[in-house]
């Protein structure tokens, strides 16, 4: 499928531009204003977006600065189109979070080599995030087979505790979210990784597996 191209100007001439230059390689929405942009982005979500620096109203820097905020769209690349060459302007952009600036009037070539240099960097990080993400849960499940072999050992070594274990791990879900709904300890608990918090807690007793069955397991 073909990428889609967001570009944001205000001047007809570059968006004419542009569009020719990338339209044989993208999808090419031209958009002159960043009001024009946010409206567009309600419908559809580029894979980049070229967005001019000096526009009326809400300029470059505030544009980018509105993306950044939103996590929906915070993601997509932005390379700056602009006539500005001094530092400061560059340093801005950076801090905001552009991937990279293109002078006015830019040259087919560069920009077409800009954007799929940008667009392979951004496919490769996507691709990246995948694999972590999924290692991530390899991980988490394998963890979790571990937790409940050692609690399973556990309730299996105290035939008088049936069931403890999860019980226990079930009461301290209900506790965590009553407490979260009251805003208690609020900072806490939003730093907890929730599945494992619950599930380490089945190992509350895991002492007795070292426990002798002789005192265990005695009467009374």
């Amino acid at each position: 499928m073909q990428k889609t191209i967001f570009v944001v100007d205000d001047n007809d001439t570059n968006l004419a531009s542009a569009k020719e230059a990338l339209k044989e390689q993208y999808r090419v929405m031209t958009l002159p204003s960043a009001a024009k942009m946010f409206a567009m982005l309600e419908k559809i979500t580029p894979d980049l977006i070229l967005l001019d620096i000096e526009m009326p109203e809400t300029d470059g820097f505030e544009a980018l600065r509105l993306l950044k905020e939103n996590s929906v769209w915070a993601g997509i690349p932005v390379i700056f189109l602009t006539s500005m060459t001094d530092a400061s302007a560059e340093v801005r952009g950076f801090q905001l979070g552009v991937v990279d600036f293109i002078t006015k009037p830019f040259s087919a070539p560069v920009l077409t080599n800009r954007i799929k240099t940008h667009l392979d960097i951004d496919e490769l990080i996507r691709e990246r995030t995948a694999q972590l993400q999924q290692k991530t849960v390899q991980l988490q499940n394998l963890q979790n087979a571990i937790i409940f072999s050692f609690a399973d050992l556990v309730e299996n070594r105290d035939h008088d505790t049936g069931g403890h274990v999860e019980r226990t791990a079930t009461y301290i879900r209900i506790l965590v979210d009553a407490m979260a709904a009251r805003g208690v300890y609020t900072d806490e608990i939003e730093k907890l990784d929730m599945e494992s918090f619950v599930s380490s807690a089945r190992l509350h007793d895991v002492g007795k597996i070292a426990i002798s069955d002789a005192i265990l397991n005695k009467p009374g």
